[in-house]
C-alpha cells in the first residue's frame, strides 16, 4: 500500500514537472511575442533601465509604450476637436468637373 502511495506520488511529481516546464515554456514564448510588439527606444535605456532584469525591463518599457500611445491618442483626440471632423459621405460631398493640361476631364471634390 505505502509503495503504492509513493508510485503515484512519483508520478505525480513528474507531471508537475512536465507542466511546470511547459507553463515556463510558454511564458517565455509570450514574453518574447511581447518584446516584438514593442519598438525598442534607445533614448529610454538608462542607468535604471540597465541595473534590471530582462524581464522586469520588458514590462517597464511596455507600461512606456502604452503611456506613449495613450498620449498620442489624446493628442490626436484633441487635434480632431481643435479642427473639427472634416470627414465627409458621399451624399455630402459636391463634386465639380474640369480639365486638366491635357484636356481629360478631372474631378474635384
Amino acid at each position: 500500500m505505502v509503495m503504492m502511495r509513493m508510485a503515484k506520488e512519483k508520478k505525480k511529481k513528474k507531471k508537475n514537472m512536465k507542466s511546470s516546464s511547459s507553463s515556463s515554456s510558454k511564458v517565455s514564448q509570450k514574453l518574447e511575442a511581447l518584446k516584438n510588439l514593442i519598438p525598442t527606444s534607445k533614448n529610454n535605456y538608462n542607468d535604471r533601465m540597465a541595473m534590471m532584469k530582462p524581464t522586469d525591463r520588458l514590462f517597464q518599457e511596455t507600461a512606456d509604450y502604452i503611456i506613449s500611445l495613450k498620449t498620442m491618442v489624446v493628442i490626436l483626440q484633441n487635434l480632431i476637436e481643435f479642427y473639427g471632423d472634416t470627414t465627409t459621405t458621399a451624399s455630402t460631398t459636391t463634386t465639380t468637373t474640369c480639365e486638366n493640361n491635357n484636356n481629360e476631364n478631372v474631378v474635384l471634390l
